[in-house]
């Protein structure tokens, strides 16, 4: 039933929500220790009063499963900066990566988590083995997201007419089509403006 499939959306995204609320108190707590909780816990609740987060809390979406998993990275990091542990660096490299299996433009989050995981090295904080486990790691959730998508999509498409492609089939092909159909400038300019978005969100994750 579509009613029920939407109740059952709605109701997780409160879950997430509040999870997401956990981790962000957690985060801004260990980033500013010295300021009040009380104040630190109202502005991380009015970040889901925000128009963007509101509007998405209650459609059926995956967004606010996106803002869990870059929460949960960004604690990793926070807590690996305390405290150096391979279990960190591996949850924090799968929440990274797995965000690439709802949405295409995460892969800017993968592409960050293995400039992180450099860092860590270049910091000694992981060993080079670790760092090259990881970066497999990260690959692989990549690949297997990827996979299971076209698996699924075949499946659909098997049975009906539509020509359905991936997320991150459609996310380079519109670049190709745009170099292809509109020439050689309108490719520039999709390449560029891709290219600055997924850069800027790579750099804003990673710079703080």
């Amino acid at each position: 039933r579509p009613g029920a499939i939407y109740k059952a959306a709605v109701l997780g995204n409160g879950i997430v929500s509040c999870l997401s609320y956990l981790l962000l108190l957690y985060i801004a707590s260990r980033l500013f220790p010295r300021k009040d909780r009380r104040l630190l816990s109202g502005l991380c609740a009015g970040i889901f009063f925000l128009p963007g987060v509101a509007a998405v809390k209650y459609a059926a979406v995956p967004d606010m499963i996106i803002m869990l998993l870059i929460c949960g990275a960004v604690a990793c990091m926070v807590s690996m900066e305390e405290e150096a542990k391979t279990w960190k660096a591996v949850l924090f490299v799968v929440m990274a990566a797995i965000g690439t299996w709802f949405h295409a433009g995460m892969i800017c989050v993968t592409i960050a988590s293995f400039l992180v995981l450099y860092h860590w090295y270049k910091t000694r904080k992981l060993k080079e083995n670790t760092i090259l486990c990881m970066g497999i790691l990260g690959v692989s959730v990549v690949g297997g997201g990827f996979l299971i998508e076209k698996i699924w999509l075949y499946q659909i498409s098997s049975n009906t007419l539509l020509g359905l492609k991936g997320s991150m089939e459609v996310f380079v092909t519109t670049v190709l089509e745009a170099w292809n159909s509109q020439g050689l400038l309108e490719g520039i300019e999709a390449i560029l403006v891709k290219g600055f978005v997924l850069g800027l969100a790579t750099i804003l994750l990673i710079y703080p």
